[in-house]
C-alpha cells in the first residue's frame, strides 16, 4: 500500500562511503529509482494514466508531487528537460491550443 513507509536498507555504512549520512541515503535512493533529477520521457509515457489524451505541463509536475506511483524528484526544473527530450526524441508533442479547441505547433 503506498501510505505505509517504505524501507530501505542501507547496508553497514562507514565513513569512506560518501562524505555525510546525507548523501548516503541520497545514493542509495537513486540506485533504488526512488528519486531522479530528471526522468526519462519513455518514463513518463509509460507512467502516465492512459485515461489522459493530453497532458498540461502543470498537470505533469503537479502529479511527479503528488502521485506516490511515480519517482521523486530532486530539482523541479528537471521537468523541463523531460519534457524538451520528450519532443526532441519523438515520445511527446508540445502544442498549445487555439481559440477553436484545436491544437498548435
Amino acid at each position: 500500500m503506498w501510505d505505509t513507509p517504505k524501507t530501505t536498507d542501507l547496508g553497514l555504512p562507514n565513513s569512506s562511503q560518501e562524505s555525510s549520512m546525507v548523501a548516503l541515503i541520497l545514493r542509495t535512493l537513486k540506485a533504488d529509482g526512488e528519486i531522479e533529477e530528471s526522468p526519462g520521457p519513455s518514463y513518463l509515457v509509460r507512467n502516465w494514466p492512459g485515461a489522459f489524451v493530453e497532458w498540461s505541463t502543470k498537470a505533469v509536475r503537479d502529479a511527479f508531487f503528488t502521485s506516490p506511483q511515480l519517482t521523486r524528484l530532486t530539482k523541479a526544473d528537471g521537468l523541463k528537460d523531460t519534457i524538451a527530450k520528450g519532443v526532441q526524441e519523438g515520445w511527446l508533442a508540445y502544442v498549445g491550443k487555439d481559440p477553436g479547441g484545436g491544437h498548435r505547433r
